[in-house]
């Protein structure tokens, strides 16, 4: 999930993976292409330099990433080589532990022959991990994000030069076999990346390769009943864990009467997609959700909080409003954790080694503007506060501001307890901060005059930080 985890040069959070095979690999990112990785949980972080190898983003505010990651994976070609130092032979058949070479995660296998002693045998790696990092008109994958030993090796599954895409990508998702790739860009279109689990090199991998098997279409998504494309910036991709030709597509901006399209063909040649707008009110939708157990539940994060469907392939689906303790805040991201593994301890050299797993399987977490991280439980229900949110929810208050809309100043309405400061932050929709200053309060009611004629016309989050609060609304700018 994008934390905005930030690190030692600041900056706007922006996208962030934490490694499912070991914890402590993580990557995170600030604005404008500034993507590092972590090996021990974020207390430090490699240059840039280090982990991208002169990849940019320089024309986008956000670089999207996903990681795509298996304990299991048929399709992998890594191998790594079994030395037999047991001082005896290991007869066929014999259930054997191995490392991995992704951070030395345990699997086993059963032996294929005999092997005697001091003999080696090379045998498939079945954990395997794939990052994808989605800049300006390109698209790159790594399967080395948790070497640290060295700068990962890049591949291009995805450019303007050799391929159909471009553009500047605001969303990327994969596939459950991580196949198939779908990256959505900010002027509203779709692309798909196919062919992508047997590309192990870069002969296979990078489409300058004249070897490449990666094929690169951009899928049109009408208007319903017309032959218009949608030109609203793409929010969110979904895909269905079950059925990669499931998916579904968010819409942002205000203004439309499309928010929700939706696919059952997403794989063929030219993909059709419906409108599956129902009775949702027309507003941006930033993040969805196809449950893993049961496809036909979607859930959707929008500007005022979650909404969910029990059938999403419904001609007009009926859509809820889950209210909890979140409120009708914006939900930027929704991801629900797809993959278990249990724990596992070793001993190697006398000493004990312990792989946590990963023990949160089915659980949804959903990300929103102002009231902190809520979680489901197993499987869908309403959503529930996270830690201190949940005990606190309190903290997190409406924000009086007017007049709204407004074109050159807000005043923004605040009590304080005691002489003390404010902090006032206005954000685009997509998360960039655009102002931000401290202001003194006094005690009692303060009205505070915040000049916004440098904001264009549209709407914007305000949020103002006093006193341990954290006061959140919308204004509108005409």
């Amino acid at each position: 999930m994008g934390s905005g985890l930030a690190f030692q040069n600041g900056g706007d959070g922006g996208p962030a993976v934490i490694s499912q095979i070991n914890k402590d690999v993580l990557v995170a990112s600030t604005t404008f292409g500034n993507v590092r990785r972590s090996d021990d949980g974020g207390e430090n972080y490699s240059a840039n330099s280090q982990f991208l190898d002169g990849i940019g983003n320089l024309n986008a505010f956000k670089t999207p990433m996903a990681l795509w990651e298996s304990f299991d994976n048929p399709n992998s070609r890594d191998s790594i080589m079994f030395y037999n130092r047991t001082g005896d032979t290991i007869p066929a058949g014999t259930n054997t532990m191995m490392q991995s070479a992704n951070s030395g995660q345990p699997f086993y296998f059963d032996m294929p022959y005999e092997l005697l002693n001091k003999d080696s045998i090379k045998i498939v790696d079945p954990v395997s991990s794939r990052f994808f990092l989605a800049t300006a008109n390109h698209i790159y994958m790594t399967t080395e994000l948790h070497n640290f030993a060295k700068t990962p090796e890049w591949w291009e599954i995805a450019n303007n030069d050799f391929t159909v895409f471009g553009g500047i990508p605001h969303c990327i998702a994969f596939s459950s076999d991580a196949n198939h790739v779908f990256v959505g860009t900010q002027n509203g279109e779709l692309f798909r990346i196919s062919n992508l689990a047997l590309a192990y090199n870069f002969d296979r991998a990078d489409v300058s390769s004249p070897s490449s098997i990666v094929s690169v279409e951009k899928l049109p998504i009408y208007e319903s009943g017309g032959t218009e494309e949608i030109s609203q910036i793409i929010t969110s991709i979904s895909v269905d864990p079950q059925n990669a030709n499931n998916i579904l597509v968010t819409l942002g901006n205000y203004g439309n009467d499309q928010y929700i399209m939706y696919s059952t063909n997403a794989l063929d040649q030219v993909p059709t997609f419906e409108s599956k707008q129902g009775n949702l009110p027309k507003m941006p939708v930033y993040s969805s959700v196809i449950e893993m157990k049961d496809g036909y539940i979607a859930i959707i994060g929008t500007e005022n909080g979650v909404f969910s469907t029990s059938d999403i392939t419904s001609t007009s689906p009926s859509w809820n409003q889950e209210y909890s303790a979140m409120g009708s805040v914006p939900v930027f991201e929704l991801k629900q954790q797809l993959i278990g593994k249990e724990k596992i301890t070793i001993e190697k050299n006398g000493e004990e080694f312990v792989f946590e797993g990963v023990h949160n399987k089915g659980l949804i977490y959903a990300a929103t503007y102002g009231r902190g991280l809520f979680y489901t439980g197993k499987f869908w229900q309403p959503p529930t506060g996270v830690g201190e949110i949940k005990d606190n929810s309190n903290k997190y208050l409406s924000l009086v501001v007017y007049p709204n809309p407004s074109h050159e100043y807000v005043n923004i309405e605040i009590d304080a307890t005691e002489n003390t400061n404010a902090r006032i932050s206005i954000y685009a929709l997509s998360g960039k901060l655009l102002i931000d200053t401290e202001r003194m309060l006094n005690k009692g009611n303060n009205v505070l005059n915040l000049n916004i004629d440098m904001l264009k016309t549209g709407t914007y989050l305000v949020r103002t930080a006093s006193e341990g609060k954290i006061y959140t609304n919308k204004i509108m700018v005409n």
